[in-house]
């Protein structure tokens, strides 16, 4: 177990919903289990960042989850607090843009960072 807790450390963060600091894995939140009334989510963490409702927001409805997906004409992009569009880039979640809780979880996701940020 120890093994293949060493070789899959960040995949298992990842589907968790953690994050590794200092070769240990910290959870922030579980993520909601899918029910079948629900429906499928396109990803375990849907429920932690928001993207089950539509509206257009410049704050996430997770503290947890800072991370703003957007669409733009360069694609999709994400913005991590301290990039320099942050603060205008406002999430439409009915075009398709989301929250991310982790930077690994957008990148796994096909979007890339954004130019501006550090």
């Amino acid at each position: 177990m120890n093994e293949f807790y060493t070789k899959n450390k960040t995949v298992l963060a990842i589907l968790v919903g953690a994050v590794i600091i200092g070769g240990a894995l910290y959870f922030s939140r579980t993520p909601a289990p899918i029910s079948e009334s629900s429906g499928a989510r396109s990803n375990i963490f849907d429920s932690l960042s928001g993207s089950d409702s539509n509206v257009k927001s410049a704050q996430s409805p997770n503290s947890n989850c800072l991370i703003k997906g957007n669409i733009s004409s360069s694609g999709k992009i994400y913005h991590m607090p301290g990039c320099g569009s942050y603060e205008k880039t406002v999430i439409d979640t009915s075009a398709g843009e989301k929250w991310f809780c982790f930077e690994q979880e957008a990148t796994a996701a096909g979007w890339r960072k954004a130019k501006n940020c550090p």
